[in-house]
């Protein structure tokens, strides 16, 4: 088996991974309507926040992969290009898992339920 075929297979095992940990963080209760309403809050500032980095980071990307390309050849330019890329899905997706646990993690606490709020806690985070 070569690397690169291991390399995929582990990589769609972890993105398994990660969706089955969010569908379980999803169901957790997510509270109150006034909890619902400031975690609406927050989840819109940090796609806000995600939003504004993109733009800077997109420009960033640019000059770094037209500085690449000529230096260091076109695989290497269009491999940090792909590679920004899948590092920015992954801080969209990582944004979104730790803001629906926020409020789902102070819910379980709030029924004294300290287990139930560590897992999910920790879950958003992973």
């Amino acid at each position: 088996m070569s690397v690169s075929f291991l390399m995929g297979v582990f990589g769609l095992i972890g993105l398994a991974y990660a969706y089955f940990t969010y569908q379980k963080i999803e169901k957790q209760p997510a509270g109150n309507e006034k909890m619902r309403e400031i975690a609406g809050a927050i989840r819109s500032g940090a796609t806000a926040f995600l939003k504004r980095e993109t733009a800077y980071l997109a420009v960033f990307v640019g000059v770094v992969f037209l500085a690449l390309w000529p230096s260091l050849g076109f695989e290497t330019a269009i491999s940090y290009a792909m590679g920004s890329i899948c590092s920015l899905c992954a801080g969209f997706a990582g944004m979104k898992a730790a803001t629906a646990a926020n409020v789902r993690t102070t819910q379980a606490a709030s029924e004294n339920n300290t287990s139930l709020a560590l897992m999910t806690a920790f879950n958003g985070g992973a």
